[in-house]
């Protein structure tokens, strides 16, 4: 059997998702009807997904939540079990909770719609979420939800294959500067100097040594290391450039400069790329155009793929954005302060649209694990290690991809308490 249907009483986007989503995951066409005769006389194995519960079937008693046409607030009904916690709990199911909802309330994103606190670089943050206040950010409910969902269908209908999630590992870099100190533009160079020259005389001296004598190299340039570890690993990388304009919380080497623009097209004929959108495109799409046109220029490749920098986006725009200049990919679904799970799964999504009520050609990869989070909360790097291999263990049992994002900057040790080098090193070797 190839095909499952859920019956509904009624048709809506948001439930026709939720079923392309199931699609994705089980290897099998999940289409809705309304079709009142499909409960008793469909050779096809049917989910009800409706107020009439029919003997004999799989039934849910549906939340509202895939019905509604607004975003307005959620009595969640939270149910705590073994696995973790269950929104939308009814016992008139016959999972004792609605599934589709819980599982489109994480993936839709609703509750970033809807009034939360932010950062202060206006960003959504783990604390502001369901899964914080659940005690549940490193955990992927969604998965649970689904594969639940999988179990029941399979128990049910014998001859019903549907695929269970492997266990996949991702590698990414931003790549936020690509130098430290060379290649800065003469202005940088000279203001950099003058500093290190007040408050750190020992990389005055590197400095020097890299920009002025040209006797050594400078500390970022290990790309060709990166990408070589991470290839003989079985993974190909994957680098996202920021090539937008210096501001206070962008400090990327200037495109126009030769040797910039001569590294980026050498690290892309080896390696996949992808944007890195500068602080201020999140509410700029003019930024956001010029800045994915100069890539495309450097390169001479379509850019499909994009993670913001800072992680700075807002939704729906960024995403309609991203779509509307020919973005297909999105990396920047993760949180900015803890590693887990922001969307409640490993799994690359289609972005659904809660503005306009309609799925976007978007696909979001949500990273899961950050060298850079890690290092600043974990106080060593056997620490680093321990929350590494408890994401890996997870995600091993649920299936999804452990995405990761690593930094140069926090590789060779700059500005963090400790390099995250080993950690890679580590990683490379579970994968």
């Amino acid at each position: 059997m190839k095909e499952l249907l859920i019956f509904s009483e009624r048709q809506s986007n948001r439930l026709v998702y939720m079923a392309n989503v199931l699609t994705e995951r089980w290897g099998v066409t999940v289409k809705v009807t309304t079709d009142k005769s499909v409960l008793m006389d469909s050779d096809l194995p049917v989910y009800n997904y409706s107020n009439l519960p029919i003997q004999g079937l799989l039934n849910t008693i549906p939340n509202r939540l895939l019905f509604e046409k607004r975003i307005q607030g959620q009595d969640l009904n939270v149910e705590n079990r073994k696995n973790g916690p269950y929104l939308y709990a009814n016992n008139d199911s016959f999972l004792g909770f609605d599934p589709l909802a819980a599982a489109f309330f994480f993936l839709s994103r609703y509750e970033e719609y809807l009034p939360h606190r932010k950062d202060e670089h206006d960003r959504f943050t783990s604390k502001s979420s369901v899964l914080f206040k659940l005690d549940s950010v490193q955990c992927p409910l969604v998965d649970l939800y689904i594969e639940e969902l999988r179990l029941a269908f399979v128990k049910k209908y014998k001859g019903l294959a549907l695929m269970k999630g492997v266990f996949q590992t991702e590698i990414t870099f931003d790549i936020d500067r690509l130098f430290l100190y060379d290649s800065k533009g003469m202005a940088k160079t000279i203001i950099g100097a003058a500093k290190d020259l007040i408050l750190n005389r020992a990389a005055l001296a590197e400095r020097l040594e890299i920009t002025i004598i040209g006797a050594a190299k400078d500390p970022l340039h290990i790309y060709e290391h990166i990408g070589s570890m991470a290839k003989d690993s079985g993974l190909t990388p994957r680098f996202f450039f920021q090539v937008g304009e210096s501001s206070r919380y962008d400090h990327n080497n200037p495109a126009h400069l030769p040797t910039v623009r001569n590294l980026i097209h050498e690290i892309s004929l080896k390696a996949d790329i992808g944007l890195h959108p500068s602080y201020f495109t999140c509410t700029d799409q003019e930024q956001l155009i010029l800045e994915h046109d100069r890539l495309k220029r450097i390169t001479n490749q379509e850019i499909q793929h994009s993670r913001q920098h800072y992680l700075r986006f807002s939704l729906p725009n960024t995403y309609r954005w991203l779509e509307n200049m020919g973005v297909s990919h999105d990396y920047s679904m993760g949180f900015s302060d803890v590693n887990g799970f922001r969307a409640g799964t490993a799994y690359p999504f289609r972005f659904y649209d809660l503005g306009c009520e309609e799925t976007l050609g978007l696909t979001v990869h949500p990273f899961i694990f950050m060298d850079l989070l890690s290092v600043r909360s974990q106080e060593s790097i056997h620490a680093c290690k321990t929350e590494l291999d408890s994401l890996l263990n997870t995600i091993s049992i649920t299936g999804g991809v452990l995405n990761t994002t690593w930094h140069p900057e926090t590789l060779v040790g700059y500005d963090v308490p400790f390099s995250s080098m080993p950690l890679l090193e580590y990683f490379l070797q579970k994968s």
